[in-house]
């Protein structure tokens, strides 16, 4: 199997719908509506050939095939952040993660922070 940038689009709907535990919470994140999430969802199905997820009236559930692809999705995913990372540091760019941690009484560096919350990915 060829992985596309469509294959790549649909695993990121399937990560959000197993981490949102299910296709109506999943709504919000995704800004897409349930039956467009669930089209979705049966293509990666079929371009898999495998049953991903059983859902309907009963609730939201991954099949043992799911929680397989679910596990190998993320690692899928760090895996090509860490290789976009590195490319970006042979081209002599910075990229990744930068985990700043300080007292809360550093007024100004503080107010930054907080004017620029949608730039962390953490805060606690």
């Amino acid at each position: 199997m060829n992985l596309s940038d469509i294959d790549l689009r649909l695993l990121d709907v399937f990560i959000a719908v197993v981490e949102c535990q299910g296709i109506a919470n999943a709504q919000t994140l995704l800004n897409r509506d349930a039956s467009n999430i669930s089209r979705q969802l049966r293509q990666l199905e079929e371009r898999l050939h495998l049953r991903l997820c059983e859902r309907g009236r009963s609730g939201f559930g991954l099949t043992p095939d799911g929680e397989q692809v679910y596990r190998n999705t993320l690692d899928l995913k760090r895996a090509l952040r860490n290789f976009e990372d590195e490319t970006e540091i042979l081209k002599g760019h910075l990229s990744g993660q930068l985990r700043l941690a300080m007292m809360m009484n550093e007024g100004g560096i503080f107010g930054a922070v907080c004017e620029h919350q949608d730039l962390l990915t953490h805060w606690g």
